[in-house]
């Protein structure tokens, strides 16, 4: 939240999720369940990132999510292991699949960030005749955006998400599955 790690300070009320190991059945990792306030917090930051982020010319968003593709793809490998154990898949499938499919919808949202995020449009509304009326589209910003994540594909669903967001100005605060 705000670019920091936050460790949630535990209360009578914390409750805990435990990750499990879909292979041996033990526990991967524990981590404490966010209340309202880590979700209003969240959602506060968000709302300054946001209008940090739009501010910053589409070309240079799109450089930047170029940029996470590749950190992406450098580290395929270690993310595919990561993501084996958390969602109980084979290996081979999440190294081949899972970060190049990530890896593609950076990419691909990158191109449309640089070319059309922004671009509105002008559009006839009764036929091609002079004087008629016509309809204009403006592409901006809508604000904070929230996604929710699925347990099969955690990282797919996160970037399938935020990548168009964020290709279009706006934050994210993401909530992955339980």
């Amino acid at each position: 939240v705000g670019g920091k790690t936050v460790n949630p300070v535990a209360t009578a009320d914390t409750q805990l999720f435990e990750v499990p190991n879909a292979a041996t059945g033990g526990v991967l990792t524990t981590y404490q369940i966010s209340d309202a306030q880590d979700v209003h917090n969240a959602i506060e930051s968000a709302k300054l990132g946001q209008k940090n982020w739009m501010s910053i010319a589409a070309k240079e968003r799109a450089r930047i999510l170029l940029n996470a593709a590749d950190i992406f793809r450098q580290r395929n490998d270690e993310l595919a292991e990561i993501e084996a154990l958390d969602t109980g898949r084979p290996i081979a499938e999440t190294n081949c699949v899972d970060i190049v499919c990530a890896v593609e919808a950076l990419e691909y949202m990158a191109s449309i960030c640089a070319t059309t995020a922004t671009v509105g449009q002008h559009v006839l509304l009764n036929g091609s005749q002079p004087g008629s009326s016509f309809g204009y589209t403006r592409r901006e910003p809508l604000g904070v955006t929230a996604g929710i994540g699925a347990w099969n594909y955690p990282l797919q669903s996160a970037i399938w998400k935020s990548a168009p967001s964020l290709a279009c100005g706006n934050s994210m605060v993401f909530k992955p599955a339980d």
